[in-house]
């Protein structure tokens, strides 16, 4: 076992990456940097600084290969790589927990996972007839 308690290797990323982990498992630090990233941009993007920040968005960056070009803007290549990394971490997790047998796959096993999953089909049940329109309903 390595010192974190669990089986897995240890790697360079994880030396690299250790700092940032801690600080990201504070769950109010991670809240308050959302916060403060959310309350700038709303600030930016309505003064008179909002012209040069959607210019900023709009930079375009890529690769160019002779006559080949891979140019996109900022935003996109942001949100797109954001939601890859995203995903490969959600998918790097479902296989530490099936590997290791830490979470069960099957939500029914545990207790609390279930009640709530019942509770939500029946209120997916109620909901068509809440949502269907009076006059139907007479």
């Amino acid at each position: 076992m390595n010192e974190e308690g669990t089986d897995l290797p240890t790697e360079i990323a994880d030396r690299l990456t250790r700092p940032f982990a801690r600080f990201l498992k504070i769950k109010v630090a991670t809240g308050v940097m959302l916060f403060v990233a959310t309350i700038a941009a709303l600030i930016l993007s309505n003064s008179k600084w909002s012209m040069p920040f959607s210019a900023f968005w709009e930079i375009p960056i890529g690769l160019h290969f002779g006559s080949l070009d891979f140019t996109r803007s900022l935003r996109l290549c942001i949100n797109e790589g954001l939601m890859t990394l995203f995903f490969f971490v959600v998918a790097l997790e479902l296989k530490r927990s099936l590997a290791h047998g830490n979470r069960s796959p099957c939500i029914a096993r545990n207790r609390a996972s279930s009640s709530s999953m019942r509770s939500s089909r029946s209120s997916a049940r109620a909901a068509p007839a809440r949502l269907t329109p009076r006059s139907r309903c007479r």
